[in-house]
């Protein structure tokens, strides 16, 4: 365990959710087809090319050969796993359970990685050219503009008010949107360096499940991810205080775990699930209900999953939705950007060309 340390100091590396996906679906592949964890981890280990995964798994099989924990030994393995993979682990430790969590693991990530190329390969050719066209026009307004308004001061003429419209609302549009990815760029960034702990952490991430239409598929996943970990933890045997502590854990919006936090207390002394969900101010009402549902008929684990398998198809339909919006979107900003440029810097050149014709 030292010595893992001691090679992954500084080195650590957060792993794409291609490469979890693939991790924890060949391992239960292999557990499944009837070898130990020890045997699983040393199959991969052997079948993966030199590189961060392949240190990272052989010094968790070192410290699982010498008793540590599988979720622990991946844990301080160097690969950065997020909290959701460690605490999953965990459950299908205490549970038994193991391959079936790492299966649920690979569907996890395998989804999110399908859904994060979708909107790349979405986003990627609009976005070129919405950055090419944001440059080409700042060059154009700072450097050609100032030539050809010179030019109609020397032949003692002035920009149309059409002209003056159309370079206002072109610098307008550039400024905000550079305004805004500058704004949304410095609060991711305080997001993911604030610890959780902090006021202005928890305001940010207050603010991110409160835009419009972002924010309530923020808070759609992360219902999803919370009720899916917490029927694991029941459906392991795990008492509802203590897996409410568990599920909480992996959130990964600060104000989101803080409101969830408060759950395991509310439990203990008594309160309905459903009315502790309730007073979060984060779940919507027909959640809220099925719960209400489970706990008076006695099926509260299976209204659980309903509940969480909801929020998943209303978050699949908001992001193909989403998906859908921002190509033609951004088309239609970089439409407006390339129009505005080209009609007023035609007007100047109308206009300069009737000032000589004036003149001969």
């Amino acid at each position: 365990m030292t010595t893992s340390r001691i090679i992954f100091k500084g080195r650590r590396r957060r792993l794409w959710d291609e490469e979890l996906a693939a991790f924890c679906g060949e391992l239960a592949v292999l557990m499944g087809s009837g070898l130990d964890l020890v045997e699983a981890m040393a199959t991969f280990a052997e079948g993966e090319p030199q590189g961060f995964v392949k240190t990272g798994v052989e010094s968790a099989l070192a410290a699982v050969r010498q008793g540590m924990p599988f979720s622990t030994a991946m844990a301080e393995s160097g690969l950065e796993l997020p909290q959701l993979v460690i605490e999953t682990l965990r459950v299908g430790e205490v549970s038994g359970r193991l391959v079936p969590v790492l299966e649920r693991l690979e569907r996890h990530y395998e989804r999110r990685s399908r859904q994060k190329n979708k909107l790349i390969q979405i986003l990627i050719y609009p976005a070129i050219v919405l950055l090419m066209t944001l440059g080409v026009t700042r060059y154009l307004v700072k450097q050609v503009l100032p030539s050809l308004t010179a030019t109609l001061s020397s032949l003692n003429l002035s920009m149309t008010a059409g002209t003056r419209v159309m370079i206002a609302l072109n610098g307008a549009v550039a400024n905000v949107l550079l305004a805004a990815a500058g704004v949304f760029g410095a609060l991711w960034l305080l997001h993911l360096v604030l610890p959780e702990s902090a006021a202005l952490r928890r305001q940010i991430d207050y603010g991110f499940l409160h835009w419009p239409f972002l924010g309530r598929m923020r808070r759609l996943e992360l219902w999803a991810a919370y009720l899916d970990m917490l029927v694991l933890a029941l459906e392991s045997g795990v008492d509802l205080v203590t897996s409410l502590s568990v599920a909480a854990k992996p959130a990964a919006n600060a104000y989101f775990k803080a409101q969830l936090s408060l759950l395991p207390e509310a439990a203990g002394q008594g309160w309905a699930l459903s009315e502790s969900l309730d007073a979060t101010g984060l779940m919507d009402k027909g959640g809220v209900r099925l719960i209400l549902v489970g706990e008076k008929a006695g099926q509260l684990t299976a209204m659980l999953k309903k509940a969480g398998m909801r929020y998943r198809k209303q978050y699949d339909r908001r992001f193909a939705r989403l998906s859908a919006v921002m190509e033609p979107l951004l088309i239609i900003i970089v439409g407006i950007l390339v129009g505005c440029i080209i009609v007023s810097f035609i007007s100047l050149l109308y206009t300069i060309y009737g000032g000589y014709a004036a003149l001969m």
